[in-house]
């Protein structure tokens, strides 16, 4: 039984709903104590299996004073069969409407059908027993039931589906982002759908766990002012963990850079904005649209951004420039994320009616996206046409294997066969057959009792000596660091055996200086119970003694559970202070000095692209090294017959990038030459060629996990996981696109770096861990207290900054690169 994972019960939905509002369906109980109504299911209405959810709760409590009252979300079964109750304690204001938020992780085996049971109880003094019987760490117990509800949510977006999270009613033709045709769940000209939800800031949430679903937010209508105290908060470590924020300017009363109007204005870029009236958008129409069709406003206002003279690298950086060099879309680096400005009025009238921007244009040059965008028509249209469904391949399939701890249990399984075939032999014929040629058949019974008992013995001190004695831990990691940038963040798929039974607790957060126990860290950090979809697609066995267990749903870093000396699998995310040491530019002597950088090359008589040296000290080689140069965004216009017009993009790339493989692994203290690497002048360096290989090292006969990918792979999966959005889409001319695969990323998401491919950096993916030679995770995990180790792989992504370089409003030259080196160009 050592390493077994025990299955899930039930099947994930394939229903994709975006709006809850009027959708859930909430039945009080008996009358009681404390209202319970549910106001939102999910951050915009929509919940998807796998992440986690922000539920909006408000209650009022008729009792005559104000009471401490413990609010559980309940959501059936973990893999273990166990209960996680995800709580939250508050003080009631009796007779007052108050509204709180409750996180939980929706499970994937989640479904429509499935309802979630949110109680009020009264809260007991710590220490006390809780009526329930469940365990806890953190949460008060609880007492007497006050009230209950209990809810069908209706908002569902599937696994394989990601999320555009829109602040406002103004789509501003994000929408064609979840496109797609009639059953399908791939857009028709590309990959991952992207469903846009839409709330208000009023809806927003207090916690970051409750924007985890979103990659990049649209900030496009309503006053910055409404999002203060924990909900500013939970915004700003959203981004620093990696979320991209694009606030789009209001044409009147713009509050976003007044320090008094807004708590978010210091993650803004450090520019100066100046406001002009009465500009013709025509000017920016290769910004807008790919071609000289389409009414564009004669009369907008335009958002100037001029960056500040002492702004720091990453503090200003320039993303699109008008005809005359002028800053209409600007962006700051934070922490892992960004906070993108745009300038321009995209929520005008005749903008809006004609669907416009153009998103493959304008949108996916601002969030890091690839591949057309039809229309609903056009999409119906192509599917009519011979366009018929592709395959679905996830590059998250490898996970369930790289963290099962198939070794022990391997063991166990050898002994106990090995033990009852001698068992077999020596009770059954061949130890006969020994009394038969002494004649002593007349004992073969006591010969039988006597093996039964010596067999019973060598099993048991087997067991007992293979069992493990200490926790073991097997982990899939990803961690992320911009160069620069003070943070770190992790995410790790783990599968901990906690070798006795009872209880333990399982923590993530950022140890004390020395490593010996948990410390206190700036952020939350994040635990969960996880199941795979593969697992939930078969179904889940329950141990008998299954109980339930408390999760703190504003701080579910620690978490106490149940232990049976098997293993519980668990997706943890964490986000602090830099604890591996990443690749760092270098003098010609290998010292790190504040005058070292990874530059473009400027001498012309050399086909290298870059100029410097790095060098990095993590613990271990760095694997399967790829190094992706974002030189610029394409440029906006070509030469057409009738002269320079607006550049379609079709299915190319949004920039000029690169690939380079190292060819051996990357040691500790190695100086590689920047110069070196990045001279090879052939096509198969070009970026587009090294994705499209990615995507073939999927094939759809592994979708969902029905075979094992080989090492080689496992890490070309992972590296997709990464560039998802830049993955080769179909073109619009093939006829065979029934066998084109469709990618997704079920179960992983959130791990995407497209957003800088729209801005010049450095890109470094590798692995430090083989299947040989797995090392440890670089995400702090305490058991009771006590640090562990876990062996495993950790893809390691790396961002080096450059300065910015936005994208030409002139027909596209080579003069950037160097002579010979190959060119990416759109259109």
């Amino acid at each position: 039984m050592l390493g077994r994972v025990p299955l899930l019960w039930g099947g994930l939905a394939a229903l994709v709903l975006l709006w809850l509002t009027p959708a859930i369906l909430a039945q009080t109980e008996a009358p009681s104590e404390l209202q319970i109504e549910v106001e939102r299911f999910g951050v915009g209405g929509a919940i998807r299996p796998g992440d986690w959810a922000g539920v909006r709760i408000r209650i009022n409590d008729s009792a005559p004073k104000a009471r401490e009252v413990a609010l559980r979300l309940s959501p059936r079964v973990d893999p273990d069969g166990d209960e996680p109750i995800y709580q939250r304690d508050v003080t009631t204001n009796p007779g007052q409407w108050q509204g709180a938020w409750i996180y939980w992780r929706v499970p994937h085996w989640f479904d429509q059908t499935d309802v979630v049971v949110i109680s009020a109880y009264e809260a007991l003094e710590a220490g006390g027993a809780d009526r329930t019987g469940a365990i806890a760490v953190g949460t008060a117990p609880a007492g007497r039931l006050l009230g209950q509800v209990r809810v069908t949510p209706k908002g569902y977006i599937p696994a394989d589906v990601g999320v555009i999270a829109m602040v406002g009613n103004r789509p501003m033709s994000l929408s064609r982002y979840g496109v797609r045709g009639q059953g399908e769940r791939f857009r028709p000209l590309g990959h991952e759908l992207q469903e846009l939800v839409t709330l208000t800031p009023a809806e927003l949430p207090d916690r970051w766990m409750g924007y985890l679903p979103f990659e990049s937010m649209v900030w496009g209508v309503g006053e910055p002012g409404e999002v203060r105290g924990e909900r500013a908060v939970a915004i700003r470590e959203w981004v620093n963990r990696g979320g991209h924020l694009v606030i789009v300017l209001p044409p009147v009363g713009e509050n976003w850079t007044n320090p008094s109007a807004s708590e978010l204005h210091d993650l803004l870029p450090r520019v100066t904005v100046r406001r002009r009236e009465g500009v013709d958008l025509e000017r920016y129409r290769p910004l807008l649209v790919s071609s000289r069709e389409g009414r564009l406003p004669r009369e907008s206002v335009v958002h100037e951004f001029i960056p500040a003279v002492d702004a720091a690298p990453g503090e200003a950086v320039r993303l699109f420039a008008g005809p005359d060099g002028e800053c209409v879309v600007a962006r700051r680096l934070v922490g892992l994320g960004m906070v993108t400005l745009v300038g321009l009025d995209l929520a005008h009238r005749v903008l809006l009616e004609q669907e416009l921007p153009s998103p493959e244009v304008f949108w996916n040059r601002v969030l890091g996206q690839r591949g057309e965008l039809p229309t609903t028509q056009e999409a119906e249209a192509r599917r009519t046409q011979n366009f018929l469904s592709r395959s679905g391949v996830n590059f998250a399939q490898d996970i369930p294997s790289e963290i099962a701890k198939t070794r022990t249990a391997a063991a166990g399984v050898l002994l106990g066969f090995v033990v009852f075939v001698a068992y077999w032999l020596i009770a059954g014929p061949l130890g006969y057959a020994i009394l038969k040629r002494r004649a002593q058949v007349q004992h073969s019974w006591l010969a039988y009792a006597m093996a039964a008992l010596v067999f019973t013995g060598i099993a048991w001190g087997g067991a007992t000596m293979i069992r493990p004695r200490k926790v073991e831990a097997q982990h899939l990691s990803f961690i992320d660091h911009v160069f620069g940038q003070p943070v770190q963040r992790a995410r790790t798929w783990v599968g901990i055996l906690i070798p006795w039974y009872g209880q333990a607790t399982v923590q993530v957060a950022t140890p004390t200086p020395d490593g010996s126990a948990p410390g206190k860290g700036e952020g939350i950090d994040v635990a969960a119970a996880w199941e795979s979809i593969q697992d939930a697609k078969v179904g889940v066995g329950a141990f008998p003694d299954s109980r339930p267990y408390v999760v703190d749903a504003r701080n579910p870093g620690a978490i106490r559970v149940p232990t049976r000396s098997t293993v519980k699998q668990w997706q943890l995310d964490w986000a602090g202070g830099p604890r591996w040491k990443m690749p760092v530019p270098v003098d010609d002597a290998g010292d790190a000095t504040p005058t070292a950088a990874i530059k473009f090359n400027t001498d012309r008589s050399t086909k290298a692209l870059l100029a410097g040296k790095l060098k990095h000290e993590l613990p271990a080689a760095l694997n399967d090294v790829v190094i992706i140069v974002v030189q610029r965004q394409s440029s906006l216009v070509r030469i057409g017959a009738d002269g320079p017009e607006p550049r379609p993009l079709v299915g190319n790339m949004i920039c000029d990038a690169r690939a380079y493989k190292l060819a051996n692994p990357w040691q500790p203290g190695q100086v590689i030459d920047m110069s070196v690497v990045s001279s090879a002048t052939s096509g198969s360096a070009l970026a587009s060629e090294y994705l499209s290989r990615l995507l073939g090292s999927q094939s759809t006969s592994g979708f969902q996990g029905a075979t094992r990918s080989n090492p080689g792979q496992v890490i070309d999966h992972l590296t997709a996981l990464s560039l998802m959005s830049q993955l080769a889409p179909p073109k619009r001319e093939r006829t065979d696109v029934s066998s084109f695969p469709a990618a997704n990323r079920a179960g992983a998401q959130g791990l995407d770096l497209g957003k800088w491919f729209t801005q010049p950096c450095v890109i470094i993916i590798g692995a430090i861990g083989t299947s040989n030679e797995p090392a440890d995770t670089p995400t702090p995990i305490f058991v009771d207290g006590q640090p562990i180790e876990a062996t495993g792989r950790t893809l390691v992504r790396w961002v080096y900054p450059l300065p910015d370089d936005p994208p030409s409003m002139s027909p596209a030259s080579d003069e950037a690169a160097p002579a010979g080196v190959p060119t990416e160009r759109g259109g």
